[in-house]
C-alpha cells in the first residue's frame, strides 16, 4: 500500500477497514518528503476523522510526530496555509464548497504557489454524486502534482458510483470525462432511464481499466478477527398498526390520531414506512406520533444476554423511547470513551451517522451490535459494523438486526445484502487482476535479473 501510494502521482487505496489506510499514507508521505519529491498535503476526510483521527495518527507513530498539523477550520490554520508553516492541512468535505455565493475553501485557496502539491480524499466515495463538492474537487484537482484516495466502500450501492470518484482522482483519463458517455458505454437502462444495468462484459472492462491506479486490499484477507455471526430478528407489529402501515403503502397518505402523516414522493414514502416500523412517525408538521414498541420486546431478551451492546436507532424519537423504557441504556457520547471502554456503559444508544467514520475503540469492550432501525447505505452500514470488527476485537462478534415482518425492513436488509455482494465482487476482481499483474511483473525481474542479488525489504517502521 504504502509503495503503491509513492509510485503512482495518481492512486488509490482500496483497502477495507482496519488495514491502516491512514498510517500507511503517512509512512509514505514522510518518505516523499524526505527524499524532497513532495512540500505538504491537503486531506479531505469527514469531520471527525478530519479533527480527531488524522490527528491521532500522525502523534502516534514515531515516523510521523515531527509534521506540523493545521486544521483549516480555524483562523490559525488559515494562516498556516498562508505562511506555508505546517505539512499536513486538514479539512472536513462540508468546507470544501460553498453555499450560495458563498466560496468555499477550494474555490477560494486552491490555486498557483499553494503550501503543498499533494491532495488525499480520504473516504472517496463521499464523492459519488454529481455535487456542488464534487466539482468543486475536480476543478481543484489540476493544480496538484499529485492526488490520492481512500476508501473500503469503492462502490457502495452501483457500478455507476465509480464515475465521479475516480474522475476525481484521475481527471476523467480512465472512466471518461462525461457520465453520458460513461452511461452508454457500459450501461443499458430502462425506458424511462432509471434503472441502468452493465451491458455483457463491461464490469470486466470497467475492473480492468481502472485497476491500475487503484490499489486492492480486503480486510478478510489479511486481519485475524473472530467470526460475526449475523441475526435477524423477524418483529410482529401489532394488526392495527399493520392496517395502518398497508394504507400508507397503498395511498401515500393517512390520517393519524388526527394528523396527517402524507409521503409525497416513493423516497418519502420508504422514510415514512421505517418510521412506522421503528415505532414513531413524524406528521406534516414534524410532530411526533408514537404507534408501538413492538421492537422493545425483542431488545429485552438480547439485552438480558449480551453486554455491553451498541444499539443503533435512525431517527431521535426512536432514541428516546429506547432510552426511556431501558434505564440501563444511555445515549452515545464520544467523550465517554474510557467509561465505555472500561465496561462502565452496559448499553450506548447511537445514530450510525455520527459513528460511521473516525471512531476507534468500541471493540475494546463490546462485541454485539443492535440495528434497529437499517440504513439504505451500504458504506453507513459497513462502516458502522466495522466499529467493533476490526483488529482488537478478541471475541466471536455478533451482530442483530431487528425486523417487523412483511415490511420495508426485510427490503432494506435484502437490498444491503446485494449491495455488499456487488462491492465484494469487485473488490475480488481487481485484486485478481492486480495479483495477475504483479506475478508477471516478478517473473519479467527474475529472469533479467542475476540469481544472487538480494532486494531490499521494505520496513514499514524504519
Amino acid at each position: 500500500m504504502i509503495q503503491h501510494l509513492k509510485d503512482h502521482d495518481h492512486g488509490a487505496l482500496f483497502a477495507g477497514m482496519g488495514l491502516g489506510k491512514t498510517a500507511t499514507t503517512l509512512r509514505a508521505y514522510v518518505d516523499l518528503m524526505n527524499e524532497g519529491k513532495m512540500k505538504g498535503v491537503l486531506i479531505i476526510a469527514p469531520l471527525r476523522v478530519c479533527t480527531v483521527t488524522w490527528v491521532d495518527q500522525i502523534k502516534r507513530w514515531g515516523f510521523s510526530q515531527h509534521l506540523k498539523v493545521a486544521n483549516l477550520r480555524t483562523k490559525e490554520g488559515i494562516l498556516a496555509w498562508e505562511d506555508g508553516s505546517a505539512d499536513v492541512y486538514l479539512i472536513n468535505f462540508e468546507m470544501i464548497s460553498g453555499r450560495g455565493s458563498k466560496k468555499g475553501f477550494l474555490d477560494q485557496y486552491v490555486g498557483k504557489n499553494m503550501p503543498v502539491d499533494t491532495l488525499l480524499i480520504d473516504e472517496l466515495s463521499c464523492l459519488k454524486a454529481n455535487s456542488k463538492r464534487t466539482k468543486s474537487v475536480i476543478k481543484a484537482r489540476g493544480y496538484f502534482n499529485r492526488v490520492h484516495a481512500l476508501t473500503g466502500t469503492p462502490s457502495p450501492n452501483h457500478l455507476l458510483d465509480l464515475f465521479y470518484p475516480l474522475k476525481c482522482v484521475d481527471g476523467g483519463a480512465r472512466l471518461g470525462k462525461f457520465i453520458t458517455k460513461f452511461k452508454e458505454r457500459f450501461f443499458d437502462s430502462d425506458y424511462m432511464g432509471y434503472n441502468w444495468t452493465p451491458k455483457r462484459g463491461a464490469v470486466e472492462e470497467i475492473q480492468r481499466l481502472i485497476s491500475d491506479i487503484c490499489l486492492v486490499r480486503r480486510s478478510e484477507d489479511h486481519l485475524e478477527i473472530p467470526d460475526c455471526e449475523f441475526i435477524d430478528i423477524d418483529v410482529s407489529l401489532p394488526a392495527k398498526v399493520m392496517k395502518q402501515y398497508k394504507a400508507l403503502q397503498k395511498h401515500l397518505v393517512i390520517a393519524l390520531k388526527d394528523q396527517i402523516v402524507d409521503a409525497s414522493s416513493a423516497a418519502t414514502l420508504i422514510n415514512k414506512l421505517q418510521q412506522f416500523t421503528s415505532g414513531t412517525v413524524y406528521d406534516d408538521e414534524g410532530g411526533e406520533v408514537g404507534l408501538h414498541t413492538a421492537k422493545h420486546k425483542a431488545l429485552a431478551k438480547i439485552l438480558s444476554k449480551e453486554a455491553p451492546v451498541l444499539v443503533l436507532t435512525r431517527y431521535k424519537s426512536e432514541m428516546k423511547a429506547i432510552l426511556e423504557a431501558f434505564p440501563e441504556a444511555q445515549q452515545f457520547d464520544e467523550k465517554r470513551m474510557d467509561d465505555w471502554r472500561a465496561g462502565k456503559i452496559p448499553v450506548w444508544v447511537a445514530n450510525p451517522a455520527s459513528m460511521s467514520h473516525g471512531i476507534d475503540g468500541l471493540q475494546d469492550s463490546c462485541s454485539t451490535i443492535v440495528w434497529m432501525s437499517l440504513t439504505y447505505s451500504l458504506e453507513q452500514y459497513s462502516q458502522t459494523n466495522a466499529r467493533i470488527l476490526r483488529t482488537g476485537q478478541s471475541k466471536g462478534s455478533k451482530v442483530y438486526r431487528v425486523l417487523a415482518s412483511e415490511t420495508i425492513d426485510w427490503t432494506v436488509a435484502s437490498t444491503l445484502e446485494t449491495k455488499n455482494r456487488h462491492q465484494t465482487g469487485l473488490m475480488s476482481a481487481i485484486g485478481m487482476l492486480q495479483r495477475s499483474i504483479e506475478s508477471q511483473c516478478q517473473t519479467s525481474r527474475q529472469s533479467s535479473e542475476p540469481k544472487d542479488k538480494t532486494r531490499d525489504r521494505f520496513d514499514f517502521f524504519r
